[in-house]
């Protein structure tokens, strides 16, 4: 027990002790000590009152601590905590300062998104890239105000990590690229970006690398044609040529192969959705590819040739395009005929 507590004791004891005495030489013991309570209990409430209206006050507004036995050590202690509540949200407004500025700099919109996916605060980049104000966005389901339907999807996923793309709803000719990520208890952080000169970029890419296959494709069949001409004649003019013209067809057809795939590769990536997906048997696909690999084996070196294994679980099944799957598997077993030396596994 402390020594405000003992004092407390000792003050109240000689009160009840004195009240007793003298309501003993007036012949009313029990009146006296009532009236001792009543009074304890009146400067108790009192006190109590004082320190409940310091509490209402400001901290600039605050008077001195309320003073006085028990109250004042509870004062006291009340008072100390306030100091350090103060410290405390000086500390954390520098450190919101600090963050609003830190995001207020950023090209990227940030926006700050309760558990219900409302808008509890968005930097000043949402404005031009989303369309958030702040003053008058706040509380508002970003659903509501975001209605691009892969974004809506997109937010009810609730998977961390992923992006999605979609045009700004200021302006149609900008693409954004939105991710969401952990923030705070209960919330998240909504990040956009412009990304429109990158996907600008890559449709450029996409246009040259088509054009030029394009424009080679063309004078390459031609070429080719030619040297399967020269190869196909019985002239005894072209008997010392044919081991070079072979070799010419050779790397010839190569590289109208590796063209087609930079047409295949551009083609795919232009595809903006994705074709819906269908169980594919792979064994039987890959004994198919085997089939037309043995074929090409046969081509390229002759009787020779090459051992072509297919190894599959009979239960094995894919789910998805079976054009794009063949492609991709008989791009990589074509590409294995052609660079092992024949006689090769």
């Amino acid at each position: 027990m402390s020594h405000a507590w003992w004092s407390l004791a000792w003050r109240l004891g000689a009160l009840f002790l004195g009240a007793a005495w003298l309501g003993w030489l007036a012949g009313q013991v029990l009146a006296g000590l009532l009236l001792a309570a009543a009074g304890a209990l009146a400067w108790q409430l009192w006190r109590l009152y004082r320190l409940e209206r310091w509490l209402q006050q400001d901290d600039k507004d605050a008077g001195p601590l309320p003073a006085g036995w028990v109250w004042g050590g509870i004062a006291s202690r009340i008072g100390r905590l306030r100091r350090q509540n103060r410290k405390r949200k000086r500390k954390f407004g520098r450190l919101l300062g600090q963050f609003q500025q830190a995001t207020a700099a950023l090209p990227d919109a940030a926006v700050i998104l309760d558990e219900e996916g409302k808008v509890v605060w968005c930097n000043g980049a949402s404005q031009p890239l989303l369309g958030l104000t702040p003053g008058r966005d706040v509380g508002l389901p970003v659903a509501n105000l975001l209605r691009y339907p892969g974004f809506v999807a997109f937010l009810n996923q609730r998977r961390p990590g992923d992006s999605v793309e979609f045009p700004s709803p200021v302006d149609g000719a900008v693409t954004l690229s939105a991710r969401l990520v952990p923030y705070g208890k209960k919330q998240r952080l909504l990040l956009a970006s412009d990304i429109s000169r990158v996907r600008r970029l890559e449709q450029m890419r996409r246009d040259f690398i088509a054009n030029v296959s394009h424009e080679l494709r063309t004078p390459l069949t031609v070429v080719i044609g030619y040297l399967e001409t020269f190869l196909d004649s019985d002239s005894p003019a072209l008997a010392a040529w044919r081991q070079p013209l072979r070799g010419m067809r050779q790397q010839a057809g190569r590289m109208l192969h590796i063209i087609e795939d930079l047409l295949l590769l551009a083609r795919l990536e232009s595809q903006k959705e994705r074709m819906p997906g269908k169980p594919v048997a792979v064994p039987a696909l890959l004994a198919d590819i085997a089939g037309d690999a043995g074929a090409l084996s046969g081509e390229l070196s002759g009787e020779q040739g090459h051992e072509i294994l297919v190894q599959a679980d009979s239960g094995l099944w894919l789910t998805g395009c079976e054009k794009e799957l063949r492609s991709a598997f008989s791009n990589l077993v074509f590409n294995a005929v052609r660079y092992t030396p024949a006689g090769g596994r």
